[in-house]
Protein backbone atom coordinates (compact mmCIF):
# COMPACT_ATOMS: atom_id res chain seq x y z
CA UNK A 1 0.00 0.00 0.00
CA UNK A 2 3.03 2.37 1.12
CA UNK A 3 4.38 1.58 -2.24
CA UNK A 4 1.20 2.79 -4.19
CA UNK A 5 1.78 6.71 -2.41
CA UNK A 6 5.42 7.01 -2.81
CA UNK A 7 5.66 9.14 -5.80
CA UNK A 8 2.51 9.86 -6.63
CA UNK A 9 2.67 13.49 -6.31
CA UNK A 10 0.13 15.11 -4.63
CA UNK A 11 2.73 17.49 -2.91
CA UNK A 12 2.96 14.88 -0.16
CA UNK A 13 6.72 13.84 1.70
CA UNK A 14 7.88 10.33 2.63
CA UNK A 15 5.13 9.00 5.27
CA UNK A 16 2.11 10.42 3.56
CA UNK A 17 2.07 13.80 5.40
CA UNK A 18 1.90 16.90 3.33
CA UNK A 19 4.79 19.17 2.39
CA UNK A 20 3.03 21.89 3.98
CA UNK A 21 -0.15 22.40 5.53
CA UNK A 22 -0.34 26.03 5.08
CA UNK A 23 -1.57 27.05 8.19
CA UNK A 24 -4.91 24.60 7.61
CA UNK A 25 -5.64 21.21 9.73
CA UNK A 26 -4.63 18.48 7.92
CA UNK A 27 -6.36 14.92 7.96
CA UNK A 28 -4.27 11.73 8.72
CA UNK A 29 -4.10 9.10 5.75
CA UNK A 30 -6.69 6.72 5.66
CA UNK A 31 -4.15 3.66 5.87
CA UNK A 32 -2.16 2.79 9.00
CA UNK A 33 1.62 1.06 8.53
CA UNK A 34 1.78 -1.25 11.45
CA UNK A 35 5.44 -1.20 13.21
CA UNK A 36 4.45 -4.80 13.98
CA UNK A 37 1.79 -7.49 14.89
CA UNK A 38 0.47 -7.54 18.37
CA UNK A 39 2.15 -11.04 20.56
CA UNK A 40 0.84 -11.87 23.03
CA UNK A 41 1.37 -15.46 24.83
CA UNK A 42 -1.57 -16.44 27.16
CA UNK A 43 0.57 -16.34 30.16
CA UNK A 44 1.36 -12.76 29.54
CA UNK A 45 -2.57 -12.37 29.07
CA UNK A 46 -2.87 -14.08 32.34
CA UNK A 47 -0.14 -12.15 34.39
CA UNK A 48 -1.65 -8.75 33.17
CA UNK A 49 -4.67 -9.63 34.01
CA UNK A 50 -3.67 -10.91 37.33
CA UNK A 51 -2.46 -7.30 37.94
CA UNK A 52 -5.12 -5.47 36.53
CA UNK A 53 -7.10 -7.28 39.00
CA UNK A 54 -4.59 -6.42 42.20
CA UNK A 55 -4.26 -3.75 43.94
CA UNK A 56 -0.99 -3.13 42.28
CA UNK A 57 -0.63 -1.31 38.90
CA UNK A 58 3.08 -0.19 39.38
CA UNK A 59 4.44 -1.38 42.53
CA UNK A 60 4.11 -4.79 44.64
CA UNK A 61 4.96 -8.17 44.07
CA UNK A 62 5.04 -9.00 40.71
CA UNK A 63 7.06 -5.81 40.08
CA UNK A 64 9.17 -6.82 43.18
CA UNK A 65 10.06 -10.38 41.01
CA UNK A 66 10.86 -9.04 37.99
CA UNK A 67 12.76 -6.71 39.97
CA UNK A 68 14.94 -9.93 41.39
CA UNK A 69 15.00 -11.36 38.50
CA UNK A 70 16.77 -8.78 36.25
CA UNK A 71 18.89 -8.60 38.75
CA UNK A 72 19.92 -12.11 38.74
CA UNK A 73 19.93 -12.30 34.61
CA UNK A 74 22.69 -9.39 34.62
CA UNK A 75 24.54 -10.33 37.77
CA UNK A 76 23.54 -7.48 39.93
CA UNK A 77 22.41 -6.93 43.55
CA UNK A 78 19.26 -4.82 42.80
CA UNK A 79 17.21 -3.52 40.03
CA UNK A 80 14.75 -0.94 39.41
CA UNK A 81 11.10 -1.10 37.43
CA UNK A 82 10.05 2.35 36.88
CA UNK A 83 6.80 3.32 35.06
CA UNK A 84 8.41 5.95 32.43
CA UNK A 85 11.93 6.72 31.37
CA UNK A 86 11.47 10.36 32.71
CA UNK A 87 11.17 8.73 36.04
CA UNK A 88 14.66 6.90 35.50
CA UNK A 89 16.22 9.98 34.78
Amino acid sequence: MLAAHAGSGGGHRAGGRPASSKGRIVKPADYDILLSEPDFSDLERQMVAAVMGSPYITAGPLTERLEAAVAERLGRRHALCLSSSTLAL
